[in-house]
């Protein structure tokens, strides 16, 4: 990958660097530390015995430096970074906590061990070929895989959809990529036999600007609206369940509820043990007027998120809405006795004993726009009537507060949900 390219450009730069040595090198400097020293310096003309604590220093700044990344970028399980990852542990990657540390520990003393023998092996060589491109790309290719590394899912699975903030950083080294292939470009087009070739050598950023300029306004235009953007988001990543799951809810709101339901459909699918997935995707069903066919969705998100309070709320206020609760009272018992001392457990005994007089789920523990004014403007209030709408607009909160609690968690100060 980038590391190997950026080794070979490492080695062909070297190559380049020996190749063209000036005729007047300069004589090396014997150290002024005694005898026993200026015959090593001699012997080994190696300039690392000038200061033999340099080497010993510098492979220090080495190993303070990994230590430095490791603790900003809370790289391996520790107190920092405990409540990043997803609270089920099936859907993390783990590596055995004793094996990180010796691996820490041998990392350590093997940069240690490179510094010095990397010092010890280093000698003034006469100055050469001094093409600064291609180490600049090997650095950016570098920068890239590690800087992106932490948050690319292949250690832990962070609970967020992909972000372009978690681009911000690695950006870095592709600049240090496209730079210098953009000025190499261009030299060499400028160096060109063939005059029209030179002549419009300009053309080649040109181009690229251009191209950057129309990506990044047609990108921009995926914020027109919340339907816009997470159109756009499940298209980019069509295996994402929460993109098609968040679209689907947008689509509700808008009373697309084909749209919904298939993408709510889609979300199951990619995510078959996801509680919210199968709860909206029956919600939909329910609100479509299909409560039978809702149940059974209904049923197995319960069974997978027996302490989702909001979701479990939901689905039992539009079963009641829709008078199919009583008709489910032997499966819910089942699932109440399953799942003791859940919030399951509770909100099924509370709403089949008091449902008449609560007309449903306890205002307490009901989903905000039930019992409020939709926040939507072309909504203007959710009464009976429209409680369809209003159930919509509460799942579509439901989203967005699980997007806010998953930037939180980003951030460390928050929790969210896969």
């Amino acid at each position: 990958g980038p590391p190997g390219a950026a080794l070979g450009l490492w080695i062909v730069w070297l190559r380049r660097e020996r190749k063209k040595p000036d005729e007047t090198p300069e004589p090396l400097e014997l150290p002024a530390v005694g005898w026993p020293w200026r015959w090593l310096a001699r012997r080994t003309k190696k300039p690392v015995f000038l200061d033999i604590g340099r080497a010993i220093f510098e492979a220090t700044l080495i190993l303070f430096a990994a230590y430095l990344t490791h603790r900003m970028l809370s790289i391996g399980p520790s107190d920092l970074n405990k409540d990043i990852a997803d609270t089920n542990p099936e859907n993390n990657i783990f590596v055995s906590l004793d094996w990180l540390k010796d691996a820490l520990v041998y990392a350590a003393l093997g940069c240690l061990a490179f510094g010095a023998i990397t010092e010890a092996m280093w000698q003034r060589r006469p100055r050469g070929y001094t093409d600064h491109l291609l180490p600049m790309i090997a650095v950016g290719m570098v920068w890239l895989v590690i800087s992106y590394f932490p948050h690319s899912n292949m250690y832990v699975l962070l609970p967020t959809v992909r972000a372009e903030r978690l681009w911000y950083f690695p950006v870095i080294g592709t600049t240090l990529v496209i730079g210098p292939a953009l000025i190499a470009l261009y030299q060499r087009a400028r160096r060109a036999e063939l005059r029209w070739v030179a002549r419009f050598a300009w053309v080649i950023p040109a181009a690229f600007l251009t191209f950057q300029t129309a990506r990044a306004y047609g990108h921009a235009m995926d914020y027109r609206d919340d339907l816009v953007f997470w159109e756009a988001t499940k298209d980019a990543v069509p295996n994402s369940a929460k993109a098609h799951l968040n679209y689907s809810v947008m689509a509700g709101a808008r009373q697309m509820w084909e749209v919904r339901l298939g993408e709510s459909h889609m979300a199951r699918m990619l995510a078959p043990d996801w509680a919210m997935a199968h709860i909206y995707t029956g919600d939909t069903l329910c609100r479509m007027g299909r409560p039978d066919e809702a149940w059974e969705h209904y049923a197995r998100g319960f069974d997978l998120g027996p302490n989702d309070k909001s979701l479990i709320s939901l689905a039992l206020q539009c079963l009641w809405d829709t008078g199919k609760l009583k008709e489910h009272e032997g499966e819910l018992r089942e699932l109440e006795k399953k799942h003791e001392k859940s919030w399951l457990a509770w909100l099924v005994y509370d709403t089949l004993l008091n449902g008449d007089k609560n007309r449903g789920v306890s205002k307490e523990y009901r989903p905000r726009s039930y019992n409020e004014a939709a926040k939507d403007d072309e909504t203007s209030t959710a009464t009976e009537e429209n409680v369809a709408e209003s159930a919509t607009q509460s799942a579509a909160e439901s989203v967005d507060d699980d997007n806010n609690n998953a930037k939180m968690r980003d951030s460390g100060t928050g929790g969210g949900k896969q």
